[in-house]
């Protein structure tokens, strides 16, 4: 499962890095164990090799074609971790309170009392390989979005794909949830400090919940467009092209409506077709190029998303 999770996307290989070196900590420090840790960090530094390996060889590159052409980018990933830290900044569309924004809003709440018993003990509890493990997952977590492409703050801003930063921000969580104990020792100044990280969870409840709806919100966006195509060209002709003009790839949070994938969803909507050609365009020669009795133009009004078909001189059939 762990190499599974570091093949599925470049920052997976966070855990297999953090697993090692886990295990080296264990293996330095806990001698009784010594020969088990000793077995477990040639596995997994041997999964680090390969998992090198791979990325390099297949995707060319540790973060695949996109960190090839276009290198490191640390700004981009403290804006990601300064956007979900702060995320009252990151506020696109309201506060609307939704049964599951509600149910995680209790379970927050409702864990807060177990927090306050349990912080002692754990403080007392931690080791160094937890240290360790709760370090690497933030500063791993960090370095692996360096690898996403370059944005600008107001671009980060409302960005429904600030998930890139999540591992990092786990490791937080983890360092300050096992050494706040350590470092306040106060019983008023604990509470207080208690009290900030529920407040901080709360909002981080209900960022979550506001991505969500984002992602929802564009894979409806995303089927009905497919549904409005098949309205309008419900059978097309073996080798049509299907040439599309202002075809959203995602919504303004950046959550993807046809990104990628429509010639796929295209192909399954009519019965597994390859013999399609789908066109995303905005050169008018592709226009001036199609087939009329053949080949299918469609235009996306993005305000009314309501996709028209469109003749070979960009005007609407049927209109004149």
């Amino acid at each position: 499962l762990l190499l599974l999770a570091a093949l599925s996307k470049e920052p997976g290989g966070v855990f297999v890095v953090v697993c090692a070196l886990v295990t080296l900590a264990g293996l330095i420090t806990d001698k009784s164990r010594r020969q088990r840790n000793l077995a477990g960090v040639i596995v997994l530094a041997a999964l680090v090799v390969f998992y090198l390996i791979y990325r390099t060889t297949v995707f060319e590159g540790l973060g695949g074609y996109m960190q090839r052409t276009r290198g490191f980018d640390p700004v981009s990933a403290v804006y990601y971790l300064v956007t979900i830290l702060f995320p009252f900044l990151n506020s696109p569309s309201g506060l609307v309170l939704r049964p599951t924004l509600i149910l995680s809003l209790v379970a927050v709440l409702a864990a807060t009392p177990m927090l306050w018993r349990a912080g002692e003990r754990v403080a007392s509890a931690t080791q160094g390989k937890h240290a360790v493990a709760v370090l690497g997952l933030f500063l791993l977590g960090l370095a692996a979005t360096t690898l996403r492409a370059p944005l600008r703050f107001n671009m980060v801003l409302g960005h429904a794909e600030s998930r890139y930063a999540l591992i990092a921000i786990a490791g937080l969580s983890l360092i300050v949830g096992v050494y706040l104990p350590r470092i306040i020792r106060n019983r008023l100044a604990h509470r207080i400090a208690l009290g900030l990280v529920v407040m901080v969870a709360v909002a981080f409840t209900w960022r979550t919940d506001a991505q969500i709806r984002a992602w929802t919100s564009a894979a409806a966006e995303a089927e009905d467009i497919v549904d409005q195509i098949v309205r309008l060209a419900p059978d097309p002709k073996p080798g049509s092209k299907l040439i599309f003009f202002n075809v959203p790839k995602a919504n303004e949070q950046f959550a993807y409506i046809w990104g990628i994938g429509l010639k796929e969803a295209l192909s399954y909507k009519y019965g597994n077709r390859d013999d399609l050609t789908v066109i995303r365009s905005n050169q008018d020669y592709h226009m001036r190029q199609a087939d009329p009795e053949r080949d299918h133009i469609f235009g996306y009004g993005q305000k009314k998303k309501l996709l028209v078909e469109l003749d070979t001189s960009g005007q609407i059939k049927g209109r004149r």
